[in-house]
């Protein structure tokens, strides 16, 4: 076919064939034409593009002006400074999605502000960042959907408890520098989140009652944080356990698991942990799937 014919064709028929290639081959024909630019360039082709930033100083006016044409939603971001992580809030102002590796600072968490619209948010490395400035901050973004939380040290149980103003968080993980999360801080949290779903958890070394704790309806909790009212039962669809030394979880426990359609139990011993999971398959009614990452060999078991 002619060049000047296939040309011709109606837009959403190029931008459906557009949708085939790769980001390389996008650039490829981005470099063609002005009119190809314009159209690979349409932000249907990029609603599920993630940008990664290792350093912007290299970007020019021009960079920034064809990411907000595309309306780019998603970044990944490592080693950036204030200054440059401050661009990026600036440029992309609409971001709904950010992940952030080792990079994070405090004074770097509080660039976040600008993103009115962020909805999912994962810091791969909380190390270098108290918990009382992850929560303070976290706690402005009450549209996040969407929180995950690595290398956290915990301080105590009231700055974890400053989650519930995230009144629409479907999905949370937290997954601590020792491995453990208050639990008492967690049971309060837990109750206080009525559209959760999904959670993870690295529970390190807590007993069973710890463990069954954070699933049971909490006693009166006093709490600095803006009082929410406590639900009677937890509506979970998906559970993450990583590095648990509980081989068991109390009945009142797993009645308030009950919704559970997914399991997934991370670094387990299956020697140690063989009733543990035949009462999960007893116990979880609803249960479709469950996936064993054991410690030694790796190996990953799912029923479907």
């Amino acid at each position: 076919m002619p060049v000047i014919q296939w040309l011709q064709l109606p837009q959403e028929v190029l931008l459906h064939i557009f949708t085939y290639l790769s980001p390389a081959e996008k650039a490829n024909v981005r470099a063609t034409c002005s009119y190809l630019r314009t159209l690979v360039d349409h932000p249907s082709l990029w609603r599920n593009s993630v940008i990664v930033f290792k350093s912007i100083r290299i970007f020019n006016a021009r960079f920034w002006d064809t990411l907000q044409s595309r309306k780019i939603s998603s970044v990944e971001v490592t080693r950036v400074t204030l200054k440059q992580f401050k661009k990026i809030t600036s440029s992309l102002p609409d971001l709904t999605s950010v992940t952030m590796d080792s990079c994070l600072k405090g004074e770097i968490l509080q660039g976040l502000r600008p993103l009115v619209n962020l909805q999912r948010l994962h810091l791969t490395d909380c190390s270098n960042v108290t918990d009382q400035d992850i929560f303070s901050e976290i706690a402005l973004f009450q549209q996040l959907t969407h929180l995950s939380l690595c290398g956290v040290s915990f301080s105590g149980v009231l700055p974890l408890t400053s989650i519930i103003l995230l009144k629409n968080l479907y999905s949370l993980s937290l997954h601590s520098k020792e491995g453990t999360v208050p639990e008492r801080a967690l049971q309060y949290i837990l109750f206080r989140l009525p559209k959760l779903r999904e959670l993870s958890l690295a529970v390190g070394n807590m007993n069973k009652w710890k463990l069954s704790l954070c699933f049971n309806v909490p006693d009166n909790f006093v709490s600095t944080a803006e009082e929410q009212p406590c639900i009677s039962r937890l509506q979970l669809h998906k559970l993450e356990l990583m590095n648990s030394g509980s081989a068991s979880l109390s009945n009142n426990a797993f009645d308030q698991l009950s919704t559970l359609k997914s399991v997934c139990l991370r670094h387990y011993n299956y020697l140690q942990h063989e009733e543990f999971i035949e009462t999960l398959l007893t116990k979880l009614p609803q249960l479709t799937e469950l996936r064993i990452e054991w410690l030694e060999p790796s190996v990953t078991s799912s029923m479907g």
